[in-house]
């Protein structure tokens, strides 16, 4: 003879100590069923947070690098960040050269401070830098011609963040269209982009793999691709609203030759 089904008193009396497996057998009423369940999950051993999990991070609280080291980093010499202290004799190490080879997303690797970052004067010094002409020197190995034209692709991410394609579109001189979901249902404007032979770039880096199987796949493509994050290092920020000029800066840094 089978065992009465456990009652709703029988939750209430339920402990971490308890055996829970006859609260989950089919002839159980559903509301005692999850009000055994609430019971087994109160416990603060189910409320530990895996360290291995994504997103779980505050992308919202700032963490810029010490100045002393930011002194050392040849982005921060290229932005001029400390020139004013070159000029006054103030705290500082001696400018390096530039290397001649950056990579694509170099400039991404410093964050004097969040307020800097949101700042117009930083967007308009980075963009400005970036079509200064540089002295070469005769040991210096030439560099290929860089391309005139790259085609910039935006994606809101579901409406997630509140990107300005007009403002963006005019710091990088491109008009930009506004996406979306790039990555599912405006596919399309992705492979008509890298069908065009000229280089494209996507301001997505989560579905960098889905992209890279896409162009795979689709027939004339040869453009080749450059990814840039702008969702976690300022779409999904606190101040998302007023991250418009970092996020052409990101984007403009993804346009700098290798």
């Amino acid at each position: 003879v089978e065992p009465p089904p456990p009652t709703l008193a029988d939750a209430q009396a339920l402990t971490t100590d308890s055996d829970f497996t006859p609260f989950v057998a089919r002839s159980v009423a559903p509301e005692v069923r999850n009000a055994a369940m609430k019971k087994l999950f109160a416990d603060p051993h189910f409320n530990v947070m895996d360290g291995l999990d994504i997103y779980v991070g505050d992308y919202s609280t700032p963490d810029p690098l010490p100045a002393s080291m930011l002194r050392q980093m040849a982005s921060a010499q290229f932005l001029g960040f400390f020139d004013d202290e070159k000029k006054e004799g103030g705290p500082g190490v001696k400018a390096r050269p530039w290397p001649c080879r950056r990579g694509r997303l170099g400039m991404l690797l410093t964050q004097p401070s969040a307020k800097a970052w949101h700042s117009r004067g930083y967007a308009r010094k980075f963009l400005a830098r970036q079509h200064r002409p540089r002295a070469r020197t005769s040991t210096s190995r030439p560099r290929p011609p860089a391309h005139t034209h790259m085609t910039t692709l935006i994606c809101d991410c579901n409406q997630t963040m509140p990107l300005n394609a007009k403002a963006l579109g005019e710091a990088l001189r491109e008009d930009l269209t506004l996406h979306s979901t790039l990555c599912r249902r405006d596919a399309g404007a992705f492979q008509r982009a890298i069908q065009s032979g000229e280089p494209v770039v996507v301001a997505c880096t989560q579905e960098q793999r889905l992209f890279a199987d896409l162009g795979q796949q689709t027939e004339g493509a040869l453009s080749p691709i450059r990814f840039v994050n702008i969702r976690e290092t300022g779409g999904w920020s606190r101040d998302a609203v007023k991250a418009s000029p970092k996020i052409a800066a990101l984007l403009a840094a993804a346009h700098l030759p290798e």
